[in-house]
């Protein structure tokens, strides 16, 4: 058996992948900006969402933190994924159109080290790392897990960062 239990205390029907899958290229679609989803390193369906709706969207997707490009690198070995035909660099993202660009991160629980939480740093500080994807004003960050129960005030501040820097935070625990 495998199982998930985050969030078990909740009731009601999870949100179906393929419902996920569909308003990730309604977003992508629309925007006309980069556009950030958030998520856990491990969710691979996710990951395949976003591919896909990227595709669908003409956008190139980056992958942004360590665990989500080693879990990514696995999962296309084992053929549980296929191989992006449209992968670039984080660099070669950074100079196309903004509208054509989309990021999957790690950082949905504000961890420390995450791909996010540097983009929030490196908004905050003006300092990036190279490899470091750019987000600023008029970029949409879509939070695409439900937060841990323990986890609210850090990602409440993290996504705070990012607005008061004038990049859009569509949550789904949030209005």
């Amino acid at each position: 058996l495998l199982a998930d239990s985050t969030n078990a205390h909740r009731g009601g029907r999870s949100t179906s992948e393929h419902d996920v899958h569909a308003s990730l290229k309604t977003i992508m679609g629309s925007f006309q900006g980069r556009v950030f989803v958030s998520t856990f390193a491990s969710n691979l369906a996710r990951l395949e969402s976003a591919r896909v709706a990227a595709r669908h969207t003409g956008r190139f997707l980056g992958i942004a933190g360590g665990s989500l490009h080693r879990n990514s690198a696995v999962a296309e070995e084992l053929g549980i994924l296929k191989a992006p035909q449209r992968r670039q660099s984080t660099r070669a993202l950074a100079s196309m159109d903004r509208d054509k660009v989309a990021f999957l991160c790690t950082g949905s629980q504000a961890e420390p080290n995450s791909a996010l939480s540097r983009m929030a740093t490196n908004l905050e500080t003006g300092f990036a790392r190279k490899n470091d994807p750019k987000i600023g004003r008029g970029d949409l960050i879509v939070h695409s897990a439900r937060v841990i129960p323990g986890n609210e005030a850090a990602v409440d501040d993290l996504f705070a960062t990012f607005e008061k820097h004038g990049v859009f935070v569509l949550r789904a625990d949030r209005p």
